[in-house]
């Protein structure tokens, strides 16, 4: 068989094609472990995620990510290895493995197209009553911490702005334990010079002008207080890593299609050479 289905050219090709699943397989296990570690990835993700599904949700897509890599990993051998050897049984069972990973990449594909335009609109109403009924409440601290990280990272308050957090019930818990306050102490503009020296800054947040930030007076609080609503920051960072997720998972499953077919060609040649 002459041409590109050739032998030399598709087992070439199908050693060249594992060598990218390989570095897929380690990307796939580096995003696992990024989800599971990466704060800022973390409380992000947990904020789009546990307004409309369970907290646990970002772990076990990050134990998810980390299984599909190391399985790649494993399928990526196992196909240079019957490559090498020349061997039918193990080509045709990497070829079944190639499918099965073509058809998880390309429901991911799909998954971040249809999510990301259904997704924000449900979870931005979601957001705002968990905030009112569950922000600084006992049983909710992920929500809690992954919401204080954000406003501490992208300097915003609340979800639409500082005025949702006037009648929530953190309001009514601060005040019974420590005096009124407007907002959570992550919303005013910190001093982040020492923030270096802090292994979680977000947890002890120190504030420019405490006494400014929780101002009722806009005058006041002007100079002290994000008052900007955290959504459209996240959701423009959901946007666009979703975008990213998306064109590589495609990406990802045409290259699989590419894979079963010279492996098929390599499949080929072997029964001609019996």
């Amino acid at each position: 068989m002459a041409g590109c289905c050739g032998p030399k050219c598709s087992k070439a090709f199908v050693i060249f094609f594992n060598i990218i699943f390989w570095f897929s397989g380690c990307a796939m296990v580096a995003l696992g472990v990024v989800l599971l570690y990466d704060q800022s990835y973390s409380s992000y993700f947990t904020l789009l995620t546990t307004a409309a599904l369970p907290q646990e949700i970002v772990q076990y897509t990050a134990f998810a990510c980390i299984g599909l890599g190391g399985f790649i990993l494993f399928v990526g051998f196992f196909g240079c290895c019957g490559a090498l050897q020349d061997s039918k049984c193990m080509l045709g069972t990497y070829v079944f493995c190639l499918l099965l990973v073509f058809l998880v990449e390309a429901a991911a594909a799909l998954f971040c197209l249809y999510f990301r335009f259904y997704f924000p609109s449900e979870v931005r109403q979601n957001l705002k009553l968990k905030l009112d009924n569950d922000y600084g409440m006992e049983m909710q601290e992920v929500f809690t911490e992954s919401l204080d990280f954000t406003q501490y990272e992208l300097e915003c308050c609340g979800i639409e702005g500082y005025g949702d957090y006037i009648h929530s019930k953190w309001v009514n818990k601060t005040i019974a334990q420590k005096g009124f306050q407007r907002v959570p102490v992550t919303c005013c503009v910190q001093d982040k010079s020492q923030e270096w020296l802090q292994e979680y800054p977000w947890k002890e947040p120190k504030p420019k002008d405490p006494a400014r930030c929780q101002a009722s007076d806009p005058a006041e609080f002007n100079e002290s207080l994000n008052a900007q609503g955290c959504w459209s920051k996240l959701n423009s960072w959901y946007s666009l890593h979703n975008l990213i997720l998306a064109a590589t998972s495609g990406g990802l499953a045409l290259l699989q299609i590419l894979g079963v077919a010279f492996t098929i060609c390599l499949f080929r040649n072997i029964g001609e050479e019996a």
